[in-house]
């Protein structure tokens, strides 16, 4: 999530007696004052997989309890899925979910500091093909 300083400036800031779900309960609050979203079709950042998911937590599950008491959002259980179900439609037709090929990056890495090293691959997410009478998944 990337946000104009603006927000800050306008006095907006994560409540930091959450360490899982704070960047959600952030986002809810600058919806409830009406500031505009929007997609951004460019990477800004990159981020490493690691497998853990602050979300899936135990931690998180407690947060999430805490706020829906703390700030009565008692119908978030029953439009959990509903409100979700709108949030991947509506990247669906921003085109979120599709890359134009080739996906060019660059990061810094360990082999030097001072200059970013620049990746460019055609990438296959999860893509069954045929070979040889056999299905291959490609990662």
């Amino acid at each position: 999530m990337f946000m104009r300083r603006k927000l800050i400036e306008d006095g907006m800031s994560f409540d930091t007696t959450y360490r899982s779900i704070a960047d959600s309960l952030f986002v809810i609050d600058v919806l409830k004052k009406r500031y505009k979203v929007r997609h951004v079709k460019r990477y800004m950042s990159v981020f490493m997989m690691t497998g853990r998911n602050q979300l899936i937590s135990d931690n998180s599950s407690k947060e999430i309890e805490r706020m829906n008491s703390e700030h009565g959002y008692w119908c978030s259980k029953i439009l959990k899925h509903p409100l979700n179900l709108l949030r991947i439609t509506e990247k669906l037709l921003h085109g979120c979910y599709f890359e134009k090929y080739p996906l060019s990056y660059s990061i810094y890495t360990g082999d030097n500091i001072d200059k970013r090293k620049s990746f460019s691959r055609y990438y296959v997410n999860r893509l069954f093909y045929e070979n040889r009478n056999r299905r291959e998944m490609v990662l």
